[in-house]
């Protein structure tokens, strides 16, 4: 990165616009800025810091800070710096926040941050507009944060001399933002992590293991309960002698289980026993109860013989029965033949009476002659009238509808022309509807504007409020840790001290204890001499084991607590200080979009004014909303209406069109309506009065000749009649004479039969007939009574011939035995169920301690080599140091080995600074301490010895050492500028000398440096400079040597 135009107004001394234009350095790479203390050269470096990181050069200046006390109160700080970063040229500016006079009225008011980044090129590209985004963008071009510029590219006024003399601590974490190496602690807490999980997975399947144990069941056997009932117990011999009581125990399940099967052998035997001793009893009872069936069916057969002996009538008289029914039938049928024949020769006589009636009414008929042929005249006179009478009807008819349509046509075209006028009227007014929701669709477009504008602000204003309480949150849990965090350091280091002092007590008492113990000449069993001239003396004050342990485990403890507290302090810190940055910036965000009118306000307010606002706005764009809605509707209703009008419009021109037509017609029609008026008779006008006149003449004729063809036909039916019903007479009488004969016979058939089956009187056969249902019935019934009775005598005659010789069994004793041996088996079978549970519960202990062990013994290899791991990268050491301060260590020596080269010129060789390796007293940090080699006395002391010229080179070394190996890790960065405040006053002319030839050294490799310096030498030997001079208004910026464009 190299600076090309820095421009300050109202920042820091600089009340006025003061431009510092790098490009008027030409060629030279090198350059001063001079001026009084306080004048503000400083500021200039500043002012190149806070442009591209909104951040001063150094940790005391802010930017809020840097406004001007020179300035106008109407002035504006802005800084804004032109420069290029791999073959492009940027333009940033920023304006930090600040107080700023009213324009109107009394009082100030607060401008919030702004920020924008442009690439300059043949146009301007706008690449970031807000302190946010520049943000952003600069750490993604830069690709290095505000800290490391600081040391790569600008070594503020006594900052780099903080890195020299810092005591490990303190170049931890500094080293740390330099060099990112927060994964590396990562790494230490992951160890931590593994190491305790580890631990917790030991505990646990110990716990486990011991929860097994108490749950083992040893009861009789006294070696295995007195393994469990040992406090200190031996879980190895505890599960062997657990194995083979299991075996011992599954020999006496077998042995039960045999016992077992032999008594449910013997109760299988009694159970058969009883069982057919059950089977003979109900065969006894069956026997009895068989016996007593058969006498009672025995009993019964006198009724049954009764019922056979009717049963046998009965089926006789069915017999006869047929025969009756064969007279009965033609009994029946020679009574209705008789009845026929007396019918027919009564209607015989009525139809000759109707004959000679129907011939005297034919000869009536036949003599109406001229009545007919009169009226047969009317009706041809009538029927050469029909065509003027219909014509004179079509006629009236299509007048009076004539009449009728230009009445109605009259009516319609009255009515179009007030739908006419009504619509005209109605589209006028959408019109003007349709100009006011145009006028709303422009407004609510304003409105959705303004309206997502105040919302935007509003989620602004609510972030950060919300973030605000979270930061204060964090704020207090920041300093609640980090005051916990002081305190347990002070007490750790205070037992640590406790813990040295002990163990300087202890060795002293080691060494007199050993001198004691040598007598004459006796090896020493520390160096092998044999000879003592001078023996260590007992020392009284000398610590037990038991107090060194002590104090070992309580220091051990604390540094478990402070490793713990430290994580927390860093997470801590590190949420608090992520948490202000975005509070800043949420907080630039919102003070650069803030009205002017609203600045004074504080946020809760502005909350609720924004909210008001989005409330108002949301009601007046949902009123626009609906009505615009309406814009679509009111489109179709206009079309519709339009179509509507431009219709009425046509029918309104075809009706009155029409209506002249109409007119036309009905002068016509009426003048010949008028001429067939006077040619028709008043009665014959009308159609229908014609039409009944001709029905009726056509009736009356009709009437005499239907009256001469019915009385002919009527004589000719009566006629036909009496000739079919005189041969109906015939055969009825020759039926009747056939039916008579054939009842003689039946009869005489009927009792001959009776006589035939044994029965004396008609009498006698009805009594013993009986309906066929009760027959069947009576028949099914003595046919299941034998079934009976042979089925039971059967079935007790086989029973009396089985059962011969058999005795009573005796079934109460035979329930004795089997509820005796049922008790033996239940004992039994709880003896083993309870040594089952036993064995199961035993075996599955064993099976599952086994697999415990061998999870154990893995888990145990591996937090060995993990534990180990995580003590190393912790600090638990030879050296006690982390595995990252180990890595930060070596950054550190490829620092000193990069500063060195620059310190060896500037000191002729004298100095070498070399990194401390040497463990530190107590629990103090170690392993980034510095020293200094001399080569004078061949010794290395503390850079905190060099004096004040000496101390300036080795930081100035160091800071460049430290600026090219930043630069070298940071992949992508481009730093093609070097600034150094301050510090060359206290070289003498030959340091001096060797610091510009290692400054020419640096800038020969194409980097720009710029020094501020009171020392006069310096002005002497680089004749570029920046002249910054103070005055009562504020100071201005000069520059002096030979100018060059770029």
């Amino acid at each position: 990165m190299k600076p090309l135009k820095l421009t300050m107004q109202a920042f820091g001394p600089y009340a006025t616009k003061q431009i510092v234009d790098f490009t008027k350095l030409g060629e030279k790479t090198m350059f001063v800025v001079s001026g009084p203390t306080g004048a503000g050269k400083t500021t200039i470096f500043d002012g190149i810091s806070f442009a591209i990181y909104g951040k001063a050069s150094g940790d005391d200046r802010s930017g809020i800070d840097l406004r001007s006390q020179f300035t106008q109160d109407d002035t504006v700080t802005e800084v804004s710096l032109i420069f290029e970063l791999r073959g492009k040229r940027y333009l940033i500016t920023r304006c930090p926040q600040q107080e700023k006079q009213k324009s109107r009225g009394e009082g100030t008011t607060t401008i919030g941050a702004k920020a924008e980044l442009y690439e300059l090129g043949q146009n301007e590209n706008l690449l970031a507009s807000n302190v946010r985004e520049v943000d952003e963008k600069i750490h993604e071009i830069m690709k290095i944060d505000c800290h490391q510029f600081r040391q790569i590219m600008m070594i503020p006024q006594g900052e780099f001399r903080k890195l020299l003399v810092s005591d490990s601590k303190d170049k931890e974490k500094i080293l740390q933002k330099l060099f990112h190496t927060e994964h590396y602690k990562n790494v230490e807490e992951k160890l931590k992590e593994k190491q305790a999980q580890l631990r917790k997975q030991v505990e646990r399947s110990v716990l486990e293991r011991n929860s097994l144990i108490s749950r083992i069941q040893g009861e009789g056997n006294e070696r295995l309960q007195e393994m469990l009932d040992s406090e200190h117990k031996n879980v190895v011999e505890l599960l062997e002698q657990l194995k083979t009581i299991v075996t011992e125990d599954e020999v006496t399940l077998n042995a039960f289980a045999a016992s077992i099967k032999t008594k449910e052998e013997q109760r299988q035997h009694i159970e058969k026993e009883i069982h057919h001793g059950n089977a003979l009893l109900e065969q006894l009872e069956t026997k009895e109860k068989l016996l007593f069936q058969k006498d009672q069916l025995e009993a019964r057969q006198p009724t049954i013989n009764k019922i056979i002996e009717a049963i046998e009538l009965a089926n006789k008289a069915v017999i006869i029965s047929q025969h009756e029914e064969r007279c009965i039938e033609t009994d029946r049928q020679l009574v209705t033949k008789e009845q026929e024949l007396k019918n027919a020769k009564t209607l015989t006589v009525n139809l000759t009476h109707v004959l000679n009636e129907k011939q005297l009414r034919l000869l009536e008929e036949e003599g109406k002659v001229n009545e007919r042929e009169a009226a047969q005249s009317e009706i041809s006179r009538l029927q050469l009238l029909e065509k003027d009478v219909l014509s004179f009807s079509t006629l009236e008819q299509k007048v009076r509808e004539l009449t009728s349509s230009i009445e109605n046509m009259r009516l319609a075209k009255t009515n179009l022309e007030k739908k006419y006028t009504m619509l005209e009227e109605k589209l006028q007014l959408l019109s003007k509807d349709k100009e006011a929701i145009n006028d709303a669709k422009l407004k609510k477009a304003d409105v959705a504007v303004n309206l997502s504008s105040e919302e935007r602000m509003l989620e602004r204003v609510t972030d950060l409020l919300k973030n605000k309480k979270q930061l204060i949150s964090l704020e207090k849990q920041f300093s609640s840790t980090e005051d916990e965090r002081e305190d347990l350091e002070e007490l750790l280091n205070e037992k640590n001290e406790q813990l040295e002092e002990l163990l300087e007590a202890w060795n002293k008492g080691q060494a007199g204890l050993l001198a004691q113990a040598l007598n004459g000449e006796t090896p020493c069993p520390v160096c092998g001499s044999e000879h003592h001239p001078k023996k260590a003396e007992p020392h009284d004050g000398m610590p037990t084991d038991a107090e060194l342990k002590a104090i070992q485990k309580e220091v051990k403890e604390l540094e478990k607590q402070k490793s713990k507290l430290d994580s927390l302090f860093f997470e801590a810190k590190s949420k608090f200080e992520t948490q202000m940055d975005r509070v800043i910036n949420l907080a630039d965000d919102v003070s650069i979009n803030l009205p002017y009118k609203l600045r004074s306000f504080a946020l809760e307010d502005l909350e609720e004014i924004y909210q008001f606002q989005c409330r108002e706005l949301t009601n007046e764009l949902h009123e626009l909303e609906e009505k615009t809605k309406q814009a679509a509707k009111l489109e179709d209703e206009i079309k519709l209406i339009t179509t509507e009008f431009q219709k009425i419009k046509d029918q309104l021109r075809k009706c009155t069109q029409e209506h002249e037509s109409l007119y036309t017609t009905y002068v016509e029609k009426r003048t010949d309506l008028a001429r067939l008026t006077e040619k028709l008779p008043e009665g014959l006008r009308n159609e229908s009065a014609y039409r009944k006149q001709l029905s009726e003449e056509i009736a009356y004729l009709k009437a005499f000749e239907k009256a001469l063809q019915e009385a002919q036909k009527a004589v000719s039916e009566t006629t036909q009649k009496i000739a079919v019903i005189e041969g109906t007479i015939a055969s009825l009488q020759k039926v009747v004479t056939e039916l008579t004969e054939r009842k003689k016979e039946l009869s005489q058939i009927f009792l001959d039969k009776l006589q035939e089956l044994g029965f004396s009187s008609i009498a006698e056969y009805s009594s013993v007939k009986l309906p066929e249902i009760e027959l069947r019935k009576m028949e099914a019934n003595v046919q299941a009574f034998r079934e009976e009775l042979r089925s039971v005598t059967d079935r007790y005659l086989d029973l009396v011939a089985r059962l011969e010789n058999v005795e009573k069994p005796d079934l109460e004793k035979l329930g004795g035995k089997l509820q005796e041996i049922n008790e033996e088996i239940a004992s039994l079978q709880e003896k083993r169920n309870v040594l089952y549970h036993k064995v199961k519960t035993n075996s599955s202990i064993a099976q599952t301690i086994e697999k415990i062990n061998k999870q154990m013994a893995s888990v145990e290899d591996e937090y060995r080599t993990i534990g180990e791991l995580a003590d190393i990268a912790s600090g638990k050491n030879t050296y006690k140091i982390t595995f990252e301060r180990f890595v930060l260590a070596a950054f550190l020596d490829e620092i000193l080995l990069a500063a060195n080269a620059r310190l060896n010129k500037m000191t002729n060789g004298r100095y070498q600074l070399q990194r401390k390796t040497e463990r530190s007293k107590g629990n103090a940090q170690s392993g980034l301490e510095l020293l200094a080699f001399d080569q004078y006395t061949g010794g290395s002391r503390h850079v905190k010895t060099l004096s004040g010229g000496e101390s300036f080179k080795a930081s100035l070394s160091l800071a460049l050492g430290l600026a090219d190996i930043v630069q070298s890790f940071s992949g992508g960065v481009s730093m093609e500028t070097m600034f150094i405040d301050e510090g060359f006053g206290t070289l003498d002319p030959e340091s001096l000398e060797n610091a510009i030839d290692t400054l020419i050294d640096i800038q020969s490799t194409g980097r720009l440096v710029g020094i501020i310096s009171h020392v006069p030498e310096l002005k002497e030997r680089i004749d570029a400079r920046f002249e910054v001079t103070s005055t009562q208004t504020g100071s201005v910026v000069s520059f002096h040597g030979n100018t060059a464009s770029v």
